[in-house]
């Protein structure tokens, strides 16, 4: 999604300055490209366990397709990040999900046996970034989010 104020909010934090280019380069997701995809990768910070205001704008923007069952039976996972443990991720990805829910999608878990050495939620995949944004996925989960993708692609 579109955020005009990328720039500046990208400019204050190190994971952001680094890959502000790479991250610029990314096309801008439509309610509409939802329609021709095979499988649906949701993702959003945590906000005050929930999602970000832009991601619940999307959702609401795929309201026509509700309605008429569009995206009805399209395969879905969700991840995000947040700053702590205690920062509402679990929150967040149930808030994707029950979106994804009312458009009809089939939602993919995140199995234990797939990152059975740390905690996370069955809802989907969460990267607790550090207070400053500055802690990066660790061999563990970078691991795990290769098992996860093998795992979920089976699906299709």
């Amino acid at each position: 999604m579109e955020n005009p104020d990328y720039a500046y909010f990208a400019s204050q934090f190190e994971t952001g300055r680094e890959f502000q280019e790479e991250i610029s380069k990314v096309g801008i997701a439509t309610p509409s490209d939802l329609l021709s995809a095979d499988f649906i990768c949701f993702g959003s910070p945590t906000y005050f366990g929930n999602m970000s205001g832009a991601m619940k704008r999307f959702f609401d923007a795929t309201a026509p397709y509700w309605t008429e069952g569009k995206l009805s039976g399209k395969i879905c996972v969700a991840f995000t990040t947040a700053g702590n443990r205690e920062g509402g991720a679990h929150l967040c990805l149930q808030a994707i999900r029950t979106c994804a829910c009312h458009l009809g999608m089939i939602l993919l878990p995140f199995p234990a046996q797939i990152m059975a050495d740390s905690l996370q939620p069955a809802y989907g995949l969460v990267h607790y970034s550090g207070d400053m944004a500055s802690d990066r996925p660790d061999r563990l989960v970078n691991d795990s989010v290769e098992r996860w993708v093998d795992w979920s692609l089976k699906f299709l």
